[in-house]
């Protein structure tokens, strides 16, 4: 009976044991996940600071990313517009020759278009509208003025880039006339 008796204790101390643990299954574990999201969910926003404060980029990450045709100003703020590095009047020489009028630059309808008065040095009758954008180097400033068969007021088309540096803009174009004939030039331009 003794055997009986002693048998029938550890019986019921393995089940309460066991309806124990299924207890702390069922209740603990889920309440302990539920304070795991809940202090996961609490870590700081790395954006918060810069919620709406980014000008014309969104923030990642705790930075702004300017979109296309912006970069970031001094405090971080998307807000300078590529085409105002461009604008001006400039001097220098283009296909060898020095010119004889201003480059004028002058901004578009968008943050990357600029229009330009006397491309290619044609004496103020050479007036075309293009855009400028990201070189691929690594500098993230670095800007192009980009000529993908931009056709001027008086039917010449032009193919080429040039990159700015400063108050300067070097680079190569190949301009086909209405004729078809074409001709390679190079450019300096000085503000």
């Amino acid at each position: 009976m003794r055997t009986f008796t002693a048998l029938s204790k550890i019986i019921s101390f393995l089940l309460t044991k066991h309806i124990l643990n299924n207890m702390i299954k069922k209740l603990l574990f889920p309440a302990l996940v539920g304070a795991m999201t809940m202090f996961a969910s609490c870590e700081a926003d790395p954006c918060k600071d810069l919620d709406g404060k980014c000008g014309t980029g969104t923030c990642f990450e705790g930075t702004c990313v300017c979109d296309e045709g912006y970069e970031a100003d001094a405090a971080g703020v998307c807000n300078v517009q590529w085409n105002t590095k461009f604008l001006g009047s400039y001097t220098g020489d283009d296909c060898g020759f020095p010119l004889t009028s201003p480059v004028v630059i002058s901004a578009g309808a968008t943050a990357d278009e600029i229009k330009i008065i006397n491309f290619g040095g044609f004496a103020n009758i050479g007036n075309l509208t293009t855009k400028v954008g990201r070189t691929n180097s690594s500098d993230v400033s670095a800007l192009e003025l980009i000529l993908n068969d931009v056709v001027d007021d008086k039917g010449r088309k032009f193919k080429g880039s040039g990159t700015i540096s400063g108050t300067r803009i070097q680079g190569s174009y190949v301009v086909t006339y209405p004729d078809n004939t074409t001709e390679s030039c190079t450019f300096t331009y000085n503000k």
